[in-house]
């Protein structure tokens, strides 16, 4: 759905506004010459139209639409498919994923790291935070999450680039510590996690099985 739904945006801002003045104004001199070949192309064009009914049959018809017209609508569709190709494109999308032990770069440690990626090509995503929203069996407050080597708080990110969330670490006695605020030991036994990644192009909910016994101790069981 927030793919689907920043696609959405990105067409219409491709169609209707433009990144820029420029193209803005590019698009508007467009539809006014749209609108002056659908005017000076008056002439008709002959169109035979057979339609076919179960219950009665009709004799072919004859339509006459203007060149101008038949121009414009031809043009349009080429227009709509190639804005729809580049929204495609350039629609920012995000993803969740999980490293354990942590990747090759982060430094050595023994822990689990949440990945989130910018899966888009072209455009940048800002702003973005993760919260924990809930972990069952246990009560927490809702509590933001925080990046490696950064802290608390929004960041930016590139196109197809990626971030990493501090997320579970174990000690040398393999206790799991869930990594908010200050730690939270967890005993072993399944968990599960409701995420929330919010950022400038929507929210993305995460939900995610943690068991801190298992191989690997992280699931991430929907991230929509």
């Amino acid at each position: 759905m927030l793919r689907l739904r920043t696609f959405l945006l990105e067409w219409f801002h491709l169609l209707v506004i433009g990144d820029a003045l420029a193209g803005r104004i590019a698009r508007w001199v467009s539809w006014a010459i749209g609108f002056g070949i659908w005017k000076a192309l008056r002439e008709p064009l002959h169109l035979l139209v057979w339609t076919r009914s179960p219950l009665m049959s009709v004799p072919p018809k004859y339509q006459e639409p203007s060149v101008g017209l038949c121009l414009v609508i031809a043009l349009a569709i080429i227009y709509v498919s190639v804005a729809a190709g580049a929204a495609w494109t350039r629609s920012s999308t995000l993803r969740v994923l999980f490293r354990h032990p942590a990747c090759a770069d982060c430094w050595p440690t023994s822990a689990v790291r949440l990945e989130v990626w910018n899966g888009g090509a072209v455009k940048p995503i800002d702003d973005i935070h993760v919260f924990l929203d809930s972990i069952e069996p246990g009560q927490i407050a809702r509590r933001e999450l925080g990046w490696v080597g950064q802290g608390r708080g929004g960041i930016t990110l590139l196109a197809r680039a990626h971030a990493h969330l501090e997320f579970l670490a174990f000690d040398q006695m393999n206790n799991c510590f869930l990594q908010i605020g200050p730690p939270q030991q967890l005993q072993p036994g399944v968990y599960f996690v409701r995420l929330t990644v919010e950022s400038k192009v929507g929210s993305l909910p995460v939900r995610i099985l943690i068991n801190p016994s298992g191989s690997p101790p992280v699931k991430i069981v929907s991230c929509l």
